[in-house]
Protein backbone atom coordinates (compact mmCIF):
# COMPACT_ATOMS: atom_id res chain seq x y z
CA UNK A 1 0.00 0.00 0.00
CA UNK A 2 1.60 3.14 -0.71
CA UNK A 3 0.71 5.57 2.23
CA UNK A 4 1.56 8.83 -0.18
CA UNK A 5 -2.00 8.47 -1.99
CA UNK A 6 -3.78 8.17 1.27
CA UNK A 7 -5.53 12.10 2.10
CA UNK A 8 -7.84 13.75 4.24
CA UNK A 9 -10.71 15.61 3.24
CA UNK A 10 -13.41 17.67 5.32
CA UNK A 11 -17.17 17.10 4.40
CA UNK A 12 -18.68 19.53 6.69
CA UNK A 13 -22.46 19.15 4.80
CA UNK A 14 -21.78 15.56 6.32
CA UNK A 15 -20.24 16.27 9.30
CA UNK A 16 -16.85 14.29 8.83
CA UNK A 17 -12.99 14.32 7.77
CA UNK A 18 -13.05 11.40 5.23
CA UNK A 19 -9.75 9.16 4.91
CA UNK A 20 -9.20 8.45 1.23
CA UNK A 21 -7.03 6.53 -0.94
CA UNK A 22 -6.88 6.60 -4.30
CA UNK A 23 -10.27 8.12 -4.33
CA UNK A 24 -12.07 5.45 -2.10
CA UNK A 25 -13.11 6.81 1.31
CA UNK A 26 -11.39 3.93 3.30
CA UNK A 27 -12.27 5.90 6.99
CA UNK A 28 -14.22 8.65 8.67
CA UNK A 29 -14.02 10.36 11.40
CA UNK A 30 -17.52 12.54 12.30
CA UNK A 31 -18.00 15.58 14.21
CA UNK A 32 -19.93 17.80 15.69
CA UNK A 33 -19.53 21.84 15.96
CA UNK A 34 -19.79 23.59 19.24
CA UNK A 35 -20.84 27.08 18.90
CA UNK A 36 -18.95 28.96 22.05
CA UNK A 37 -16.87 31.07 23.02
CA UNK A 38 -13.71 28.95 21.76
CA UNK A 39 -15.26 26.99 19.00
CA UNK A 40 -15.04 23.45 19.06
CA UNK A 41 -15.09 19.84 16.92
CA UNK A 42 -16.39 17.04 18.90
CA UNK A 43 -15.43 13.71 17.62
CA UNK A 44 -17.69 11.22 18.52
CA UNK A 45 -16.92 8.47 15.95
CA UNK A 46 -14.00 7.23 14.08
CA UNK A 47 -14.30 4.16 11.76
CA UNK A 48 -11.61 2.91 9.02
CA UNK A 49 -11.67 0.05 6.25
CA UNK A 50 -10.94 -3.33 7.74
CA UNK A 51 -8.46 -4.16 5.65
CA UNK A 52 -6.54 -0.62 6.40
CA UNK A 53 -6.81 -1.92 10.63
CA UNK A 54 -3.59 -1.78 12.38
CA UNK A 55 -1.62 0.41 10.20
CA UNK A 56 -1.71 3.40 11.98
CA UNK A 57 -3.96 5.37 9.42
CA UNK A 58 -6.83 6.08 11.55
CA UNK A 59 -7.38 9.73 13.33
CA UNK A 60 -4.37 10.94 15.44
CA UNK A 61 -4.18 14.72 16.12
CA UNK A 62 -2.57 16.35 12.60
CA UNK A 63 -2.94 19.83 11.24
CA UNK A 64 -6.26 18.72 9.49
CA UNK A 65 -8.01 18.82 12.91
CA UNK A 66 -6.83 21.58 13.99
CA UNK A 67 -8.11 23.61 10.85
CA UNK A 68 -11.10 26.32 11.79
CA UNK A 69 -13.78 26.28 9.86
CA UNK A 70 -13.62 22.99 8.66
CA UNK A 71 -13.14 23.26 4.85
Amino acid sequence: MDTATITVRGNPGAGRFELVDHGKVIGTARYLLRDAAVPERIYYHAVVAEEYEGQARSWRPSPWTARWPPD
